[in-house]
């Protein structure tokens, strides 16, 4: 990513916004997040919590899961 995002996000944020962003049409759940950033639990909750309040991401229950993808109506979208 470029010098701007190591300014505004985290390595973990980069990480997650990178696997959201590069495939917007599709969601993820919590442990596929965790599993192909290779991030911590913990870590991870907590920065899609932030993620989330930020309106950066969407989040969609299903069942007991958790899926996640690239809020479309995000100024960053575009980038």
């Amino acid at each position: 990513m470029s010098r701007l995002a190591d300014a505004l996000f985290t390595t973990t944020q980069q990480n997650v916004l990178g696997l959201l962003y590069s495939s917007p049409e599709r969601s993820f759940y919590t442990k596929q997040i965790i599993r192909t950033t290779g991030m911590g639990v913990a870590t991870i909750k907590r920065e899609l919590d932030r993620m989330l309040a930020a309106g950066i991401i969407d989040m969609t229950k299903l069942g007991n899961q958790h899926h996640y993808q690239a809020n479309k109506s995000c100024p960053i979208y575009e980038e």
